[in-house]
């Protein structure tokens, strides 16, 4: 029961990754980087996070 709460958020994040393995394109101003679309949605949601703890 201890590591219930790890082995969930565990199998949340491995399912998330398979299910978004796909490349996305992200365009800021001049540059494009392809990255995997895991990568890409759990970039943007660190940065929304650290704004939103900042403020």
């Amino acid at each position: 029961m201890r590591y219930a709460p790890t082995v969930l958020l565990t199998a949340a994040a491995v399912l998330f990754i398979a299910q978004n393995r796909e490349d996305a394109a992200l365009s800021m101003l001049w540059t494009t980087i392809t990255a995997p679309l895991w990568l890409v949605l759990s970039a943007v949601f660190a940065v929304g996070f650290l704004a939103g703890f900042l403020v």
